[in-house]
């Protein structure tokens, strides 16, 4: 009966255990544009997640590369790096971003910070891995910003090999009990 406890006590400890961050650093990324008039770049068929910004949206008749795309580890920084403002866009029907790993689904896309007016968190969803930026009457200041959060998590390797050793414990008692 104490080898029971003991695997239950493990198996629980087990279970309440964190996770690992599995990051995005080498992951293709694409960006797919819904609307004509603020377009990624085009240079941005599928990046390779790595260090510094990757990509930018582009508007070529009145901004140029406007919005900064900048994919990390664990998430995505969207910065203004015009010189001024980008007052709010009201496209007919909107403006949106998708954001595609095309390596792993993305999980999970959280608001972390934004310095943007008019864009909070309601202006991300995340619907079958694809992210989608809603970027509708923002105000952009000079250098202004956002974060996302996206999150990939995986079970820690000390988590598994207590699991592991759980298992082959409880399979080991039951052996015991039968002979």
């Amino acid at each position: 009966m104490n080898l029971s406890k003991t695997l239950a006590t493990f198996a629980l400890a087990a279970m309440t255990m964190g996770s690992a961050h599995a990051g995005l650093i080498g992951h293709q990324v694409m960006c797919i544009s819904t609307s004509g008039s603020l377009p990624c770049d085009p240079s941005m068929v599928a990046i390779t997640v790595g260090t510094g910004v990757e990509a930018y949206l582009d508007e070529p008749t009145t901004y140029g590369r406007f919005l900064s795309l900048d994919f990390d580890d664990t998430g995505l920084t969207v910065t203004n790096v015009l010189g001024g403002g980008i007052y709010p866009f009201g496209l007919p029907g909107g403006y949106s971003v998708l954001f595609a790993d095309t390596t792993i689904n993305f999980p999970s896309a959280v608001l972390a910070s934004s310095t943007i007016a008019g864009f909070d968190a309601s202006d991300i969803s995340l619907t079958n891995g694809l992210l989608t930026l809603r970027l509708d009457d923002v105000s952009v200041p000079a250098g202004g910003s956002f974060r996302i959060d996206i999150g990939r998590r995986v079970p820690e390797p000390g988590v598994l090999a207590l699991l592991a050793a759980t298992a082959i414990g409880a399979g080991i008692a039951m052996r015991r009990r039968r002979d």
